[in-house]
């Protein structure tokens, strides 16, 4: 007889929290199908007042005791360090911890453009996505976003 993994369901429990979490906070979310998964599970377009903004996001996510780490929560980077740190759409790790029922984020695509090569991303216990933080989570996604922005050489 088969069986269901575990670590699978758990895995869905956490992007189905993550998508609930911005589609009750009127943003919109695109998961991404497994087959197509290379380093991103969804992509969450922000809205303001029912309008999109044009600003976008890639969210890795992730579910389990397993990402646990003295400081908070590590999300192995693997094969994706370039892709996340090239991304036009940041990308944001998201961990759910069943322990404490919470979600915890980190800029995977500043982490990443620090400077140094990494082979985890910090996710921070004091960085929690929630109802709560989801606007501010929105208000630094879409600074980080402008902030990006260069202008071609020549253009005005």
């Amino acid at each position: 007889m088969s069986r269901v993994d575990p670590r699978r369901l758990l895995e869905d429990r956490a992007v189905n929290r993550v998508t609930s979490l911005f589609q009750e906070s009127g943003h919109i979310v695109q998961k991404i199908d497994g087959h197509n998964d290379f380093g991103e599970d969804l992509y969450v377009s922000f809205n303001e007042a029912c309008r999109p903004t044009g600003y976008t996001i890639a969210v890795q996510v992730k579910g389990g005791v397993s990402y646990r780490s003295a400081r908070g929560y590590r999300v192995k980077v693997r094969q994706h360090s370039e892709s996340w740190r090239t991304a036009n759409a940041p990308v944001v790790c998201v961990v759910y911890d069943p322990g404490t029922d919470l979600l915890y984020w980190a800029n995977a695509s500043a982490q990443l453009r620090s400077g140094h090569r990494l082979r985890s991303i910090e996710v921070r216990r004091a960085d929690v996505l929630d109802r709560g933080s989801v606007d501010a989570f929105v208000r630094y996604m879409r600074r980080y976003i402008g902030g990006r922005a260069v202008e071609p050489a020549g253009q005005p």
